[in-house]
């Protein structure tokens, strides 16, 4: 039988807990909201109608947009050989809206990495949060993002 210290690629533990350098600055700017919203289909006008975004202090960005920011994600380790990687969820919690004219970097660190039985062998999991902050420094939004390796 593997044990979880096999199973786990050298190094990776020791990275629990450290952040990476800032990735690269992203821009706001209405059309990136307005193409958002119409790519996934959300027609509310508080991301593309000025006047209907008033009341909210201007045009906010759907709750998803954070995926079009780019991540810093950590670089994958090497798994080897056939490996199979599967997304095993994300979550985001949000400070604020997303606005227009906001400048977002984000950091991203590992929060953890562990092992757990599945119906086809062990499964290896890290989780690793992004932090999304504005031009300010203010944590807009954190995200963190599973995945399983088999």
């Amino acid at each position: 039988m593997t044990t979880e210290a096999e199973l786990i690629p050298p190094g990776l533990r020791e990275q629990i807990g450290k952040e990476s350098e800032s990735g690269p600055e992203f821009v706001v700017e209405a059309g990136h909201i307005r193409r958002f919203a119409e790519a996934i289909g959300d027609d509310n006008p508080i991301y593309s109608d000025p006047d209907a975004a008033e009341a909210l202090g201007g045009l906010v960005a759907p709750p998803t947009f954070f995926t079009a920011v780019k991540m810093p994600w950590l670089p994958e380790p090497k798994w080897g050989w056939g490996t199979v990687s599967l997304a095993a969820g994300r979550s985001a919690i949000y400070s604020r809206p997303i606005r227009v004219g906001d400048v977002l970097r984000s950091t991203v660190k590992l929060l953890d990495v562990y092992v757990r039985p599945g119906r086809n062998g062990s499964l290896v999991f890290t989780v690793q949060e992004a932090t999304v902050r504005d031009q300010s420094g203010d944590v807009v939004v954190r995200v963190q993002r599973s995945m399983a390796r088999r």
